[in-house]
């Protein structure tokens, strides 16, 4: 397991952690920025991509939540998530 892989499982355990602990508090929204995007410079596609998978895998498993939000702060970053979501 290279570090690329292993920065990818630390970043997607980042949104299912987060998940995770929405239910064991009771909320039923979470939102979420563009994490790692900033200064860790993790390529926004593949951080997107990331996101998105662990949101999907961990909401299969927590079905009391009702929204994920996740917030762009920049263009480029709300075409990616709206690509990535309608494949």
């Amino acid at each position: 397991m290279g570090p690329d892989h292993e920065d990818e499982n630390i970043l997607g355990k980042c949104y299912s952690n987060s998940i995770n602990l929405l239910v064991h508090k009771g909320g039923d929204t979470i939102a979420f920025p563009c994490i790692s995007t900033g200064s860790r410079s993790y390529h926004p596609e593949r951080a997107a991509k990331v996101a998105i998978k662990a949101v999907k895998d961990t909401l299969h498993r927590q079905t009391s939540v009702r929204r994920v939000i996740f917030c762009t702060y920049a263009d480029t970053d709300f075409e990616i998530y709206k690509r990535l979501f309608k494949h």
